[in-house]
This record gives structure tokens, C-alpha cells and sequence, in this order.
């Protein structure tokens, strides 16, 4: 259920919010599961709406909803309502890679003013989204029963934080709180700014490479061709466009030059700010990566394992995100290669880090630890 809610967020936020880093775009979970044939419109279970943001979540909202005949002709009113604005905005598309290359642009001249006039833009971009979308979200909550309420409201909460959590201003606090928690000297201060700056600019690649195929993609939908549209969606796969991972991977690039304790201040940084998931994990091969890079590692250790973790990325390139079996056949070998390097209190150690963790949470009544797993 939770992996849903995601999806309709982050699909979402591909339109509005290309330019902030970590976002939550398409890519963070795999693509709802395609039929081996095409439905026709209507048929229970399935929505052909539009190839852009309202599109996506109202096919993914109507799975939830499990509406009726009378109500799935009523909520196809209410989509083909929105789609035009929608569409306008998916159309914008470009305009707002434009934003994205000005705004890079403007931070590597230092112009703090045009940053700052871009971000206006772009935060009034992603303010139009919000409203067209609740307002899509209200209109809809007018043709459901009692029971479709609440799953309506909990589909659109989760949604909402999704987009908070990843917006840019939520972005920039938590880098910022991370870079002052971490108490830097001036050497990692440096390597700090740097490791930000080359996951933005990978993003941006990843961006120009990834945004003509959602156009692609949109057209596709538009016109019905769902061989085409499966086609389009594996080579998004192959892109590996994941801005989890590029957060984990800022992560990593951070821990290499932190001090035992300033990793540990990392670690519970990133427990407090929930983006422990896939580190908690022992089956996902960058789980595995991260706890192996937080070891001592001799200089002759971390050589070998730079070329674990080359040829572990190019055998991950070949393996589908829903190939689940494949992906833990893999982290297994990945696991058994890191071992092999380590010494018997560094495997100790590793395996450790791999279990599962307990956090402390205080009860809003209580206002005093509890301790229990994560969920």
C-alpha cells in the first residue's frame, strides 16, 4: 500500500520538482504491474487516463477506491475535467528543464539574486500543481461512499508528505543540518559542498537524459499503445533514475571522509530523518555497499571494494527492480565477495550493521521514550 501512495507522489513531483535534490520522482519504487493485454476503458481494475501527473495518480487512485460502474463514469468526468490544465503543465516540461539549467547556471556564477528569483518561480510552479491536484482530490470526495472517504484521505496525506518531504526548501534544511551536526573541519566542510554539488549534477544528467522519454511516455499512453509503453518504461529502468539511490549515494560519498563518530551522528541522522528504509534492508545491494564503506578499511580493502561495488552496479543494471529473486541472488553474492575481504571482527561488524534496528520514539501523551522495530 505504502509503495502506491509513493508512487502517485513521486510521479507527481517529476513535473513540478526536476531541480531540488533528493526529490522523489519516478523511479523510487518499480511502475504498477501492466496487464499482458491491453483493458478496455472501464474494465474494473484499470484507468486510461492521461500521460502526465493526473493521469498517474488518478489510475492509481481508482485502484484504491475500488469504484463502481456508475462511479468510474462519474471519476472519468472529473479526470477529463482536470486534464487539460494538467496537461498544460506536463507540457511545461521543458520550460522547467530550462528553469533548472538557468538555476545551475546561476549557482556556479554565484548569482544568489537569480537563484533566488528561479526558486520563486519554481516554487510557485509547484504551488499551481498542489492546488490543481487538491482540488482534483475534492471534487472526487463528492461521488465516493463513506468507506472510500477515508481511503481517499489517507491516499491524499501520504501523497501531501511525500511532496513536503522531498520539496526543496525541506531539502536544503536537512543538508544544512546535517553539514552543522556533523561539526566539519574545514577540509571535510569542503569535500561536503562538493559531494552535494556533483549528486545535483548528476541529477540534472539524469534529467536531460530521462525527461524525452516521459514525453515520450505520455504519448504513448495518450495513444494507447501499451507495447510502446512498456518499452519506454524499461529503458526509464534502465536510466536507473532513482533519487533514493542518489541520496544514498551522497550518503556514501560523505561517510568516506568522516571520523568514527561523525559516521555514527550520520547514521542516526538518518534514522531520525526516515530515510533508513532501504538501509535497513540486508537484500538491497547498496544496504550492503553503505555498511561495508562504515567499516576501517585498509587502503588495500577499500581498492577491492570500489571494484565490488563497479561490477555489483553493472550487474544491478541488468536485474528489473520487480525481479525480486534475482536482486536477492545478487545481494547474496555481493555479501559473500565483501566477506571475503574482511577480517573476522570486520564480518562481525558488517553483519551486525545488516540486522535490523530498534529505534527510540517518544508517545505524544507521554511525552517518554518507547523503543520498538520500525514498521
Amino acid at each position: 500500500m505504502t509503495r502506491v501512495y509513493r508512487l502517485a507522489a513521486v510521479l507527481l513531483s517529476v513535473v513540478l520538482l526536476p531541480w531540488a535534490f533528493p526529490q522523489t520522482p519516478p523511479g523510487s519504487d518499480p511502475p504498477p504491474q501492466r496487464p499482458d493485454r491491453p483493458r478496455e476503458r472501464g474494465e474494473r481494475g484499470d484507468f486510461r487516463g492521461p500521460g502526465n501527473w493526473i493521469g498517474w495518480v488518478a489510475r492509481t487512485l481508482a485502484q484504491q477506491l475500488d469504484l463502481d460502474d456508475q462511479q468510474r463514469e462519474s471519476y472519468q468526468q472529473i479526470v477529463e475535467k482536470y486534464q487539460q490544465p494538467a496537461e498544460g503543465e506536463a507540457e511545461g516540461g521543458d520550460a522547467t528543464r530550462t528553469l533548472f539549467e538557468q538555476m545551475r547556471a546561476a549557482r556556479e556564477a554565484g548569482d544568489d539574486a537569480r537563484v533566488n528569483e528561479l526558486r520563486e518561480q519554481f516554487r510557485q510552479l509547484r504551488e499551481r500543481g498542489s492546488q490543481r491536484m487538491n482540488a482534483f482530490f475534492d471534487e472526487v470526495q463528492t461521488i465516493l461512499r463513506e468507506d472510500q472517504v477515508g481511503r481517499l484521505t489517507q491516499f491524499r496525506e501520504r501523497a501531501g508528505q511525500r511532496m513536503r518531504e522531498g520539496g526543496p526548501d525541506d531539502v536544503r534544511e536537512r543538508i544544512a543540518r546535517l553539514r552543522a551536526q556533523l561539526s566539519l573541519d574545514e577540509e571535510q566542510a569542503q569535500r561536503f559542498d562538493q559531494a552535494v554539488e556533483d549528486m545535483r549534477r548528476q541529477q540534472g544528467e539524469q534529467m536531460r537524459q530521462v525527461g524525452p522519454l516521459f514525453r515520450e511516455l505520455r504519448e504513448a499512453q495518450r495513444a494507447g499503445d501499451e507495447e510502446r509503453v512498456r518499452q519506454i518504461e524499461d529503458q526509464i529502468a534502465e536510466l536507473r533514475f532513482d533519487p533514493q539511490a542518489m541520496r544514498d549515494e551522497l550518503y556514501a560519498a560523505i561517510a568516506e571522509f568522516l571520523r568514527p563518530d561523525q559516521k555514527q551522528i550520520l547514521d542516526e541522522f538518518r534514522r531520525s530523518e526516515g530515510g533508513e528504509r532501504a538501509q535497513e534492508d540486508p537484500t538491497d545491494v547498496r544496504t550492503i555497499l553503505r555498511a561495508a564503506k562504515r567499516l576501517e578499511l585498509t587502503e588495500d580493502q577499500s581498492d577491492k571494494l570500489r571494484e565490488i561495488e563497479r561490477d555489483a552496479g553493472q550487474a544491478e543494471r541488468q536485474v528489473r527492480r520487480s525481479d525480486r529473486e534475482s536482486r536477492a541472488a545478487l545481494a547474496a553474492d555481493v555479501t559473500k565477495k565483501i566477506e571475503a575481504l574482511l577480517t573476522p571482527e570486520q564480518i562481525e561488524q558488517f553483519r551486525k550493521s545488516l540486522q535490523p534496528r530498534e529505534r527510540t520514539r517518544r508517545t505524544p501523551a507521554e511525552g517518554r521514550p518507547e523503543t520498538g522495530e520500525r514498521p
